[in-house]
């Protein structure tokens, strides 16, 4: 975990003229709307599991006992129960390929990456060395437009175009990648694609779907506050007019641009 060095209480450090005033500590609501999306998929995914074993437990007695008209001639009707179990085998069917969907795009996304990677600019190399970017964190493809983008579930990188090291200033470089280091410290590719299948396995809380898109848009702040807190705000601006923002593109997509 990267870390800025906290200054000694009895001699704070200096600002420099262009330096941005530290903001006052704001809440994440990106990790708490994550976190709050995960619990109640967990408790709903609990009680869909004891309700559905009582449910066809019940339903089998009575369809093996009086055959499949027990579903509606049983009283209590066990058609609500019937369709009830239909909408959770939907759920589990659409998130189960909403996961294999997204899984074969990582897949397919690591091995364009791989495929076309090229060496590291000497620019862009210093520059991640001086944000503290490992060697091994960093990928570069070449593209003829700036951008740089987090990727990888369990060993996150940062993806960056050549065109980012030609065409942004050093400050406006050290912006970028102090925002893609977030990315990487907080693994949001990996909570990118939970929030992206949890809306989609349990389609009838809409609740979901309203925190995934908070958490979209929280991550990115957060990620934001963190280039903020070391980098002028004019360099994080002019990067964002430079730069272009890839979410969920496919890397021949990306290279295209």
């Amino acid at each position: 975990m990267i870390t800025a060095s906290r200054p000694p209480r009895a001699a704070p450090a200096t600002r420099g003229p262009g330096a941005v005033p530290a903001p006052p500590r704001q809440p994440n609501t990106g990790s708490r709307a994550f976190w709050l999306m995960t619990a109640l998929a967990g408790a709903a995914r609990a009680l869909i599991i004891a309700g559905s074993c009582c449910l066809v437990t019940v339903i089998a007695r009575q369809v093996t006992g009086h055959g499949i008209s027990a579903l509606w001639e049983t009283y209590p009707s066990l058609l609500p129960a019937a369709a009830l179990l239909a909408v959770t085998g939907a759920g589990l069917a659409r998130g189960t390929w909403s996961a294999a969907r997204a899984l074969g795009q990582t897949t397919a996304f690591h091995r364009g990456a791989r495929a076309r990677r090229v060496p590291v600019p000497a620019r862009l190399a210093r520059a991640a060395a001086r944000a503290g970017i490992p060697a091994r964190r960093l990928a570069v493809v070449t593209a003829s437009a700036p951008f740089a983008l987090t990727y990888g579930l369990f060993r996150p990188r940062i993806l960056a175009s050549t065109a980012l090291a030609a065409d942004l200033d050093g400050a406006e470089l050290a912006a970028v990648l102090a925002h893609e280091r977030e990315h990487v410290r907080r693994r949001d590719p990996l909570k990118d694609l939970i929030a992206r299948i949890l809306p989609a396995r349990f389609f009838y809380l809409p609740w979901l779907a309203h925190l995934q898109a908070r958490y979209a848009a929280g991550r990115e702040l957060a990620a934001d506050r963190a280039a903020l807190a070391r980098h002028p705000r004019a360099a994080l601006a002019g990067a964002l007019l430079k730069a272009v923002s890839y979410t969920h593109l496919t890397l021949p997509t990306i290279l295209r641009v």
